[in-house]
């Protein structure tokens, strides 16, 4: 009895160092990643400085030019709002016109509905009325810009003087432009001075704390479980059962996954595939048989004692047969939901939305509109996934388990329904975050021509039961699976 309530202590322990962690990790992350967002928010409060500087002198400078500009120029600079205003109106005389014509004509309903096209004698009278009217209205601005000018003329301006001044004033305010422009970019390299400083504190501080809550998490871990994984090993299943009743969807399976590899699992349907990956994300608890998996700080994880919402914060990611994006979201709203594990701002930071808070927002919605880039994906960034193509929502999915920081990521046929330039192109795009983002790829998949590309390593299955591991080539040799999976006896 003490033995048991011993162990559901550790275990206890050893889930709350998991969950200090998971926090204290994240402070970090969300840190070391907003430095490039604080410059960039500097560099738009200068560029805000100095667009409202341009604002007053272009006001200023536009007064001066008006004694710099002939009679003509200065009408012309002028008179573009009363100009736009006119022919607004003689478009809708033009309009009015032409609607006549057309009743007159029989070619218009009474609901403004048009059946057909003018005759020749009516479209000739409408080119007709057009150049009257743009006749009238030349007639018009001509002169309203001779009354204008000679307005001007009578004022007898001194333009040499008045051009000098102009230029004088061009160059002054120039040249305190230049000037603020130095100052404000000065004031925002010593305030990022003294924000880069106080973020190192922080950062050091946490590490202080995180290398600690490491050291107590693992002495705890060598109480709860004996075993850990080798380092360069991601996943690993050792026995593992799953039945229904009577039906042993897997059987005594077991493999490893290695760490920065992509590994394929293939099989007939109803293999027990799927089956296989719900026990490993635990939609399903196993029968009987261990789970076990390297987490991104080297911890070795027992996912079976984990419940199926928290296995997210251990570092794996899946994606489904079938798409699940939230239709009713944007694109960069539905990468934003998968980070929803990555704040730590408790509920009062939520309710008031503090600083911190609007940090976090700001990090992971420039984490979101990188990964899109990557993707090539920003251009849908605020379009909803509904009625996209099917290629694309692969890629969208795809995206969202980027932006949960996996190191494992389990993908569920991610070829299916793709014809063959989209399986191409998901060839490539795996490979690709496999590489850049340095995680672990996991994967079932139908498409043997997909598997036998990318995959380093392939666990074949039947009836639950492992048939052969090897890279591809042993695979293909393999008899047991010529036998199994491709009919060949």
């Amino acid at each position: 009895m003490n033995n048991m309530i011993t162990e559901q202590f550790y275990e206890l322990s050893g889930q709350l160092y998991a969950a200090a962690l998971e926090k204290l990790g994240l402070r970090v992350g969300m840190l070391e990643q907003y430095p490039p967002i604080r410059r960039e928010r500097l560099k738009r409060k200068i560029e805000k400085c100095l667009a409202l500087f341009d604002r007053r002198a272009d006001k200023e400078i536009s007064r001066l030019e008006d004694a710099v500009l002939s009679p003509r120029d200065l009408f012309e600079k002028r008179y573009a709002k009363t100009e736009a205003a006119l022919n607004k109106k003689y478009r809708l005389k033009f309009r009015e016109y032409r609607q006549i014509l057309r009743r007159q004509e029989g070619i218009v309903d009474e609901n403004n509905n048009l059946s057909g096209e003018l005759s020749p004698g009516s479209a000739q009278k409408l080119r007709g009325y057009e150049e009257g009217l743009e006749a009238e209205k030349r007639g018009i601005t001509e002169k309203k810009a001779e009354l204008f000018c000679q307005k001007e003329k009578a004022k007898q301006r001194d333009r040499e003087k008045a051009a000098a001044v102009f230029e004088n004033r061009k160059q002054e305010l120039s040249g305190k432009r230049e000037k603020i422009r130095i100052a404000e970019e000065k004031k925002a390299d010593r305030d990022y001075a003294e924000f880069a400083a106080a973020n190192e504190k922080k950062i050091a501080k946490i590490n202080e704390r995180l290398g600690e809550t490491r050291r107590k998490a693992l002495a705890t871990g060598s109480r709860t479980h004996t075993l850990h994984l080798p380092p360069d090993i991601a996943l690993r299943l050792d026995a593992l059962c799953m039945y229904f009743g009577g039906l042993k969807a897997v059987d005594n399976l077991s493999f490893d996954v290695k760490k920065g590899e992509i590994f394929g699992l293939i099989g007939p349907n109803g293999a027990g595939k799927t089956t296989v990956f719900n026990c490993i994300t635990q939609f399903y608890k196993p029968t009987s048989g261990e789970i076990w998996f390297n987490d991104r700080y080297g911890e070795t994880l027992r996912l079976n004692k984990y419940a199926v919402h928290n296995i997210i914060k251990t570092g794996i990611v899946r994606t489904f047969q079938n798409i699940e994006l939230v239709t009713e979201l944007t694109v960069l709203e539905n990468l934003l939901i998968a980070a929803h594990t990555q704040y730590h701002s408790g509920f009062f930071s939520h309710m008031f939305y503090t600083p911190a808070l609007k940090r976090e927002t700001e990090v992971l919605k420039a984490k979101a509109l990188h990964i899109l880039e990557e993707m090539n994906l920003v251009n849908l960034k605020d379009a909803y996934p509904v009625g996209m193509p099917y290629g694309v929502l692969k890629r969208i999915e795809l995206a969202r388990t980027l932006m949960a920081n996996a190191s494992l990521i389990i993908l569920d046929e991610p070829a299916a329904g793709l014809n063959e330039k989209e399986t191409e192109e998901l060839t490539l795009l795996i490979k690709r975050i496999s590489r850049e983002y340095e995680a672990t790829i996991f994967l079932v998949e139908h498409d043997m021509g997909l598997v036998m590309d990318i995959c380093d390593h392939i666990c074949a299955i039947s009836f639950g039961k492992k048939l052969a591991y090897g890279t591809p080539k042993e695979i293909q040799d393999s008899k047991e699976v010529q036998e199994a999976y491709l009919g060949v006896e």
